[in-house]
């Protein structure tokens, strides 16, 4: 199971560490693993999360 620090997480998505705090904190965002006091985000619950919030891009109507 691939691994993601929120720093690396945070790299590669542009969300911020901060952001990503905030989502533990509230329970919004992707499943994460806690070792000790290190935070780490399997890849396919990142992927699952964001396949579950994507949104549509709709065309105004003229």
């Amino acid at each position: 199971m691939p691994l993601n620090s929120a720093r690396q997480l945070a790299e590669l998505s542009g969300i911020g560490e901060s952001t990503l705090a905030e989502w533990r904190g509230t329970h919004t965002g992707p499943a994460y693993v806690k070792s000790g006091r290190r935070v780490l985000y399997p890849k396919e619950a990142v992927l699952g999360f964001m396949r579950a919030n994507l949104r549509e891009c709709k065309k105004a109507s003229a």
